[in-house]
């Protein structure tokens, strides 16, 4: 694999409109499209690969991070792309890829269809929100627009703490200021 190898298959991924990039050893690099995962080619991967392709685009302290931990989770933006949700973790014996298109853009709460209450529940002083669901479910989404809703709503001041940071937020009538586990912080805890 040459350099910029990396690079070449998110834009391909952003090309296809593809939501993930897989990278394992002995296997082809994958992307899945419309829910159908396909090969971008049919070269496998040597051992060495995923890593060293994650190596093209995360600092090597992330990769040290990778090595002594065995796993590693980040947002990576690409410019004239968008950002890319990385998950790179050991398995047998070796590294895997996993990356997820993540839109620069924030959808609003209506266009994405969900109960009203959650524009209510956003604006509460207080409060836990736990979002769970499948993978893929639009969980971070859902978060990202409740918090971009408050954020045009309401002054004061959201303080996030991500793992990875994914959705990229300006200040509105709110001063956003984001924080992620790995790189901004050492764990959750506030």
């Amino acid at each position: 694999m040459s350099s910029g190898t990396m690079e070449r298959i998110l834009r391909l991924m952003a090309e296809k409109k593809a939501s993930d990039v897989y990278l394992s050893a002995h296997a082809p690099a994958m992307i899945k499209i419309n829910g159908q995962t396909i090969p971008i080619n049919s070269q496998v991967l040597p051992p060495e690969a995923p890593r060293n392709l994650l190596a093209e685009i995360v600092p090597p302290t992330r990769i040290e991070e990778l090595q002594e931990t065995g796993e590693l989770n980040m947002a990576v933006p690409l410019d004239g792309v968008g950002n890319f949700r990385v998950s790179a973790f050991r398995q047998r014996n070796n590294y895997a890829v996993v990356m997820r298109f993540v839109p620069s853009e924030i959808p609003s709460l209506d266009s994405l269809n969900v109960a009203p209450v959650l524009a209510e529940l956003v604006m509460e002083k207080r409060g836990l929100v736990l979002m769970v669901g499948a993978t893929g479910a639009g969980k971070s989404t859902t978060l990202a627009a409740m918090i971009d809703h408050r954020n045009e709503r309401a002054t004061g001041h959201i303080l996030t703490v991500e793992d990875p940071i994914e959705y990229m937020y300006r200040n509105k009538k709110s001063v956003v200021n984001q924080r992620e586990v790995g790189s901004d912080t050492a764990s959750l805890q506030v």
